[in-house]
C-alpha cells in the first residue's frame, strides 16, 4: 500500500536494545615458572584485553574474553625478569526494556578496557593479580515497522513518516599469522619480555567486506649477562579481510587490530617472533526509513497499538591517529636524577565528548617509564590529558564509543626535562538516539453505520491536519476537498 505521498512502506527500523557501561573486578593467583628465579620485588604489571566473544539474548548482552598480563620483576639474583599470565573474564548488560524480540536479527558492539592492574607478591613465586575492567556495550535489533493484515487491507488508511535510522554492523577477520626475525641480539642475550602494538593505517571497502592493512610493532626488552637492559623493535606489515555478511554500500567504516598471541624464540644473533592478529571492524550509515505513524479503518472502529523505540542515528564512524609530545620537568616525575630510561609504555582512554561544529573526544593517557640507576631498576608513572578532534554530524544525545591504543611511544631524559613523543591510534563512532513511535498492530471494533447520501462541511481547528479530519470521519484522506478554511466531503 502507498502512503499519502505515494511512497512504498518500509519494513524495518533499527531499535536500541542496550547502551551502557558495565564494570567488573577480576583477580587470580599465578606462579612464576621454575625456569626463572623467584621474585624479590614486582616493578610493573601491564595488560592487554583481547577482543571478546559476544552474544545477544532476549534479556541481556553477554561477552567473554581473555586478559593477557606482562609482569616485570626484580629477581632474587638482582636481575630484571618478565613473566606472562592470562585470565578470563565475563561481562553482562541487561536489555533496557526487559525482554526483547530478537528474531529479526541483532548487531552488537563491545569494547573492553582495563583501568589498571595491581600485583601482590605472596611468596617467592606466587602472585595475585587484580584488575578492574570496563566495557562499553551496545546492541541493536531489527524491528518490523510495517503493518500486515489477513483481510481488509483496502479499508485501512495508513500514514507514513520518514526518519534517518542508523544501521551498524560489526565483524572480525580470520586469524592473521605473521612471523619476522628481530636482529641485534648476541649469543648470551636473554629476552626479558615482549609486547606488540598494532595499528590499521589503510582501509579498502568492497560491497560487503573491508580490507584493512597496517603494521604491528614488536618490542623486545633484552639484556646480556652482566649488562644493562635495552629495547629492540621490529615493524611487521599485515593485511586482513573482514566479511560483514551483508552489503555495506556507502557506509563509513572503522577498524582496529589486536595481537592475540605472541611467541619469541631466540637463536644466534636474532629472535624469531611469531604472532596471530585479528582485525575487528564496524560499518555504519544512516538509512532513510519510513514507518507507519498512524492508521485507521474506513468501515470499522479501530485502535492503534503503538510501539515505542529508540532509533540510533550515526554521527561519526572513523579511524585515525594523532601525536602527543610533551616536555615534563624531571622533578615532577618519580624518575631519580642520574637515571637512564630503559623502556616506556602506556595506555589511553577516552570518556568525554563535546560537539562544537566538530566532535572533541577527551580523556587521559597514562605512561610508565622503566628506569635504571647504578644497577637498580624502578618504574615511574605519569598521567596526561589527551584530546582528539573528529568531523561529524550533530545528533540528539551523542554517545561516544572509543577504542584507543598508544601505538608507539618514546621517552628520553634531556637535562632537567623528560621528553615524551607518542603516537595514539583511535577507532571511534558517535551515535545519537531518536524516539520513534509507530503502529505495531490494529485492534478492530464494530462496523460503522454511515448514513447514505451524506455531505459534511467541516471547519478545522488551527492545529488539525487533513489526516486528522479524514480519520475523524473515517473517509479516505485523498478524498477531502479543501475549500479555503473548510473541508467538504
Amino acid at each position: 500500500m502507498m502512503n499519502m505521498d505515494g511512497n512504498e512502506r518500509e519494513r524495518t527500523l533499527t531499535g536500541r536494545l542496550c547502551e551502557r557501561r558495565v564494570s567488573r573486578e577480576i583477580s587470580g593467583d599465578f606462579v612464576i615458572p621454575d625456569s626463572q628465579p623467584e621474585a624479590r620485588r614486582v616493578l610493573a604489571v601491564t595488560e592487554r584485553v583481547l577482543p571478546p566473544a559476544k552474544y545477544v539474548g532476549a534479556s541481556s548482552v553477554e561477552c567473554n574474553g581473555t586478559v593477557d598480563y606482562r609482569v616485570l620483576y626484580l629477581g632474587v639474583d638482582g636481575e630484571l625478569w618478565g613473566a606472562c599470565f592470562s585470565s578470563e573474564y565475563e561481562l553482562e548488560a541487561p536489555i533496557e526494556e526487559g525482554e526483547a524480540d530478537i528474531s529479526g536479527g541483532t548487531s552488537s558492539l563491545v569494547s573492553v578496557r582495563c583501568d589498571g592492574s595491581t600485583a601482590r607478591l605472596n611468596a617467592g613465586r606466587r602472585l595475585n593479580l587484580k584488575s578492574r575492567l570496563f566495557a562499553d556495550i551496545r546492541a541493536y535489533g531489527e524491528i518490523d515497522s510495517g503493518l500486515s493484515y489477513k483481510d481488509g487491507d483496502e479499508t485501512v488508511q495508513m500514514r507514513y513518516q520518514r526518519t534517518k535510522c542508523g544501521r551498524l554492523v560489526s565483524g572480525s577477520s580470520d586469524a592473521i599469522e605473521l612471523s619476522e626475525e628481530v636482529s641485534g641480539l648476541y649469543a648470551d642475550s636473554r629476552v626479558i619480555s615482549a609486547e606488540s602494538l598494532a595499528y590499521v593505517n589503510d582501509l579498502r571497502k568492497g560491497s560487503d567486506q573491508l580490507v584493512a592493512s597496517g603494521e604491528v610493532t614488536v618490542k623486545l626488552l633484552v639484556c646480556r649477562e652482566g649488562q644493562r637492559a635495552e629495547t629492540l623493535t621490529k615493524k611487521i606489515p599485515f593485511e586482513g579481510t573482514v566479511e560483514f555478511g551483508e552489503p555495506i554500500g556507502g557506509a563509513d567504516c572503522r577498524a582496529e587490530c589486536a595481537v592475540t598471541d605472541l611467541a619469541v624464540n631466540v637463536g644466534e644473533g636474532s629472535a624469531l617472533c611469531t604472532l596471530s592478529a585479528v582485525i575487528t571492524a564496524v560499518a555504519a550509515e544512516n538509512a532513510d526509513v519510513s514507518y507507519v505513524s498512524d492508521a485507521y479503518a474506513l468501515d470499522r472502529e479501530c485502535e492503534c497499538e503503538r510501539v515505542e523505540a529508540l532509533s540510533p542515528t550515526v554521527a561519526l564512524c572513523s579511524s585515525g591517529n594523532f601525536s602527543q609530545s610533551e616536555r615534563i620537568a624531571l622533578s615532577d616525575t618519580e624518575i631519580p636524577e642520574g637515571a637512564r630510561l630503559v623502556d616506556m609504555w602506556g595506555r589511553v582512554s577516552f570518556d568525554g565528548c563535546e560537539y562544537n561544529g566538530r566532535y572533541e573526544l577527551s580523556g587521559k593517557s597514562r605512561y610508565a617509564f622503566l628506569w635504571e640507576k647504578e644497577g637498580d631498576y624502578g618504574v615511574a608513572e605519569l598521567e596526561l590529558p589527551v584530546r582528539y578532534i573528529a568531523e561529524g554530524d550533530a545528533v540528539t544525545e551523542p554517545v561516544p564509543f572509543v577504542s584507543a591504543d598508544i601505538i608507539s611511544c618514546r621517552g628520553r631524559i634531556d637535562g632537567e626535562l623528560v621528553r615524551i613523543d607518542a603516537e595514539i591510534g583511535v577507532s571511534a563512532d558517535v551515535v545519537g538516539s531518536e524516539s520513534v513511535s509507530f503502529v505495531g498492530d490494529l485492534r478492530f471494533g464494530e462496523p460503522l453505520d454511515k448514513e447514505k447520501n451524506r455531505m459534511v462541511v467541516y471547519y478545522p481547528t488551527p492545529d488539525e491536519t487533513p489526516w486528522d479530519v479524514a480519520k475523524k470521519y473515517h473517509v479516505p484522506a485523498d478524498s477531502l476537498a479543501e475549500e479555503k478554511n473548510y473541508y467538504l466531503f
